[in-house]
């Protein structure tokens, strides 16, 4: 019964004894500084990344719950990296992005974190590299490999360079001696794009010649790019001359022709073509032979030319007729006629009839409806006559609107003379016609007699201003039928 009666006293004691041992533990967590040591913690290792732009990339921070913390770059000139996400408290990203790199070597940057703990105010700091990979130093020349070059030479020819590295050019004579090839720029190293200029003397020896051009990476002369220079020996030029063409083409040392048989074939391109453009001829010059036979001269460069030529016995026996008011080439038969699409087209033939060309034995095709406006100045006068061939096609012509008193009015006023002989036609009546003057006076047509259709103009006053809505030449048979019935009803009065 005792011992019954002191067992609540021990439980006491024990009890007491807990909850000063706990008072003791929680004083010195809530008092002793040196106890507690928040945690801040940082990548120890480089972040490293790519070289292309990317987003959202993180760098973790370990910290405190009672850690708040704020990124920031060390150097403000590595704009390349902007950080996004800069702040946090406890655990947290730091979050930035960076743009490409588009030359070799890496970069980087630091960024310093700076953090305080609320329970203890004390500061804490750490740093962390980001490095950015370069990208693969590249080299490129344009041309690419090999060039051929003229025996005539070249002042000022030159190599592109396109490069995202430092690099210089290298010039090594293989053959033909010291002194025909020299670089005359870049006179330094360069950065990124450029172009290497080189002086070609002409070679009047009988061998060709080589000589080699390396563009090396000045930080790794492994990195680098070769174009092999080759001169060709002296020969004979052939040529092409264009008889009154000189806009179309510009003065060029160095170009390519491309032709095609007529009829069918592949094209061949030369290389090695000389443009000269003279006071009132272009003349187009080539090293390779080409076969006896019908071409036609798709372009040289990059510019279209489209004309017919021909070679006999090694020399060129025809050229097609250049018609510098159309700026083409062609006319010369049916198969190949002037196309007047336009109203451009149209003022242009105007203005050279009326200027003294007679495009004797010429074909002009009409391929669209074309709408004239203002006063409209006939084609061809009592002393310059259109002597051509016009074939309407059934286009219309519109707007059509004449203020004049003189003789030979209309959309032609005076024809004639041509390869196969003006016809003219008589009729009567108080009748205009759109190829010219009054009916019942001498109308004139052109060359190949083929007038389409007649339309009455409307008077005004004494038939000094007359206008027609609308042309419509028609086939060339309506003519004749046209003719026949006028015959008849003047048979029939």
């Amino acid at each position: 019964m005792k011992s019954l009666r002191s067992f609540p006293k021990l439980i006491s004691a024990v009890l007491l004894v807990c909850a000063a041992s706990l008072a003791w533990s929680c004083s010195d967590d809530d008092t002793g500084d040196d106890a507690f040591i928040p945690t801040f913690t940082l990548p120890e290792q480089p972040v490293i990344k790519n070289n292309y732009a990317s987003q959202n990339n993180t760098i973790t921070v370990v910290a405190s719950h009672d850690v708040s913390w704020t990124a920031a770059k060390t150097d403000e000139q590595a704009d390349w990296l902007t950080i996004t996400s800069a702040s946090g408290k406890g655990n947290g990203n730091i979050v930035f992005t960076l743009t490409e790199k588009d030359t070799p070597g890496r970069r980087s940057t630091t960024i310093a974190v700076t953090g305080t703990s609320e329970r203890d105010s004390r500061t804490l700091s750490g740093t962390v590299t980001v490095e950015q990979m370069g990208s693969e130093p590249t080299i490129v020349m344009e041309p690419v490999g090999s060039v051929s070059l003229s025996w005539t030479g070249a002042e000022a020819y030159t190599v592109q360079i396109v490069s995202n590295v430092n690099w210089r050019a290298e010039l090594t004579v293989v053959s033909g001696g010291e002194g025909w090839i020299a670089k005359t720029a870049p006179a330094a190293d360069v950065e990124g794009d450029g172009a290497v200029v080189l002086s070609v003397s002409e070679n009047e020896s009988t061998e060709s010649r080589q000589a080699k051009l390396t563009v090396v990476y000045v930080d790794d002369p492994t990195v680098k790019a070769e174009l092999t220079i080759n001169q060709q020996k002296q020969g004979e030029r052939h040529r092409i001359e264009f008889a009154g063409m000189t806009t179309l083409l510009g003065n060029d040392g160095n170009t390519t022709l491309e032709y095609a048989p007529v009829g069918g074939g592949e094209s061949v391109i030369l290389n090695d073509v000389e443009v000269e453009v003279g006071t009132d001829l272009t003349t187009v010059y080539y090293m390779e032979e080409i076969p006896d036979g019908e071409y036609e001269l798709k372009r040289v460069g990059s510019v279209e030319i489209n004309a017919l030529f021909t070679l006999s016995n090694g020399q060129i026996s025809y050229v097609e007729r250049w018609n510098p008011a159309f700026g083409c080439f062609g006319g010369e038969s049916e198969e190949r006629p002037i196309a007047i699409g336009k109203r451009s087209d149209i003022e242009a033939l105007a203005s050279s009839v009326n200027a003294g060309e007679s495009y004797a034995g010429i074909y002009f095709v009409q391929t669209a409806d074309i709408a004239l406006g203002g006063s409209w100045t006939a084609i061809g006068t009592s002393d310059k006559k259109f002597s051509g061939n016009y074939d309407g096609r059934n286009f219309a012509i519109t707007g059509l609107k004449i203020a004049a008193t003189a003789a030979g009015q209309g959309l032609f006023g005076y024809v004639g003379g041509g390869r196969s002989g003006a016809q003219e036609h008589h009729g009567q009546g108080r009748r205009f016609d759109a190829f010219g003057q009054r009916l019942r006076r001498r109308v004139r047509h052109y060359g190949d007699g083929r007038l389409r259709r007649r339309y009455r103009g409307e008077r005004d006053g004494q038939y000094r201003r007359f206008e027609l809505p609308e042309l419509r030449p028609c086939a060339g048979d309506d003519l004749h039928r046209s003719q026949r019935r006028g015959q008849q009803r003047r048979r029939d009065r």
